[in-house]
């Protein structure tokens, strides 16, 4: 049976610490995300109108659909595909 040395040890017990580092920090962004999104509501409110008014500018990192390409599912999808009167439906699956 193999041994298990320091120097193979080391390097997983920093990894698993880098790991339990990320997993705490986003979970503590998402907290506070989260209790901000409770405490001050309607500011969240007033910036989803500024987002949905300004949206042309919001969805400038879907450019590339605007020349006609498609999406995995076959659905033409962009700025000019979608104008904002109807609610978005995307196909099941």
């Amino acid at each position: 049976m193999a041994e298990t040395t320091k120097s193979q040890v080391i390097p997983l017990v920093k990894k698993g610490i880098r790991t339990a580092l990320i997993i705490t920090a986003v979970t503590i962004i998402t907290l506070v995300m989260g209790g901000s999104g409770l405490n001050h509501a309607e500011k969240l409110t007033d910036l989803y109108h500024w987002i949905a008014k300004t949206k042309p500018f919001w969805l400038v990192w879907r450019l590339e659909n605007l020349a006609g390409s498609q999406t995995p599912a076959g659905m033409p999808c962009g700025v000019a595909a979608y104008d904002g009167s109807q609610p978005a439906v995307y196909p099941a699956g």
